[in-house]
């Protein structure tokens, strides 16, 4: 420090010896001489030089080593704030908020490595879906309501939460929804959820009014069944669905295998067609057979409701209808 002090002074000599004035021959009062009200104001504190590394040197350089730091701290912190983010910290901002909104979805991606390639990605996720407790209620419902935690619909269901996982979390592309909008007959066995049985031909196959599954670089992802075999349906006729009385649901559907699907609620059977073709024409028959007497039946029933009907009376049109019968 008193070399450094002395450079100053130094330099300070020679420079006003440039100018004429040798600071070296100015005469200096003593102090002797100059009155104690004088030298009150020119009294200065001594200025004292510590040893090199003592406590008060420590603790500067310790103070100046602080302030740097937070300089340096603020002024990256400032540029960080200015570079973008990279891809990897979107990617992740992205998959965070994907499972924020769609919290079955961690369920879905859990296990999987994200080193893996593109097919052996899809493979686990598809063998993911069997960890959903997924209900097959056979009615279409949206896929984001599924990933939100109501796991249950239909094929439809599924097969887009699949594509919505695979494309949205994961960024794999070009994943079809492929469908068959005909109702088909299909020897699918039990679903993997729940062990539901086929609900045709008392659990043995199952109709379906259509069918839909994901598809990927041509390898088939039917998340129904966890199935990667391609649909290969006994497809039913629906050009001119037949109509018939006897039908609830006043319509049913011949397959190529010459049955009749007869519907009933979710449940179906099926029934030869040249079987099904007789008992039509039965009916009708019979029908025809009725009608003779269907105008002096109605006429009664009418009656008895014009008569405010009682119990003695609907007694009594039903014997005399059990005898028409007899007859």
């Amino acid at each position: 420090m008193q070399t450094k002090m002395n450079e100053p002074l130094q330099q300070g000599k020679e420079h006003s010896s440039l100018f004429g004035h040798n600071l070296s021959k100015m005469a200096i009062k003593r102090a002797d001489s100059v009155s104690l009200a004088q030298m009150q104001p020119l009294i200065q504190p001594k200025l004292t030089i510590g040893q090199s590394g003592d406590q008060y040197e420590q603790e500067a350089d310790r103070v100046a080593t602080s302030v740097v730091s937070q300089i340096n701290t603020a002024a990256l912190q400032k540029q960080d704030a200015q570079q973008p983010k990279s891809a990897a910290d979107n990617s992740t901002d992205r998959k965070q908020k994907f499972l924020q909104e769609y919290p079955l979805a961690k369920t879905l991606v859990n296990g999987i490595e994200e080193t893996l390639t593109e097919d052996k990605i899809l493979e686990q996720l598809f063998k993911n879906f069997e960890n959903i407790q997924f209900k097959y209620t056979m009615v279409s419902k949206s896929h984001e309501t599924l990933l939100k935690g109501s796991p249950e619909g239909d094929c439809q269901t599924l097969a887009r939460a699949f594509k919505k996982v695979a494309e949205d979390y994961f960024g794999i592309k070009k994943i079809a929804i492929e469908s068959l909008l005909k109702p088909f007959l299909h020897e699918g066995g039990k679903t993997p959820y729940r062990g539901k049985d086929p609900n045709c031909d008392d659990g043995e196959r199952w109709f379906f009014q259509n069918h839909y599954w994901a598809v990927w670089n041509g390898k088939v992802y039917d998340i129904l069944f966890l199935s990667q075999k391609r649909i290969e349906p006994d497809k039913a006729k629906q050009d001119r669905p037949l109509k018939s009385m006897l039908m609830p649901e006043q319509e049913y559907y011949e397959t190529e295998k010459g049955k009749v699907v007869y519907p009933y609620q979710n449940e179906y059977s099926t029934v030869e067609l040249a079987v099904f073709e007789k008992i039509i024409n039965f009916v009708k028959n019979l029908s025809s057979f009725l009608y003779r007497d269907i105008d002096s039946i109605i006429a009664k029933i009418r009656s008895l409701f014009t008569k405010g009907g009682n119990s003695n009376d609907f007694d009594s049109l039903l014997r005399e209808l059990e005898n028409d019968k007899n007859h």
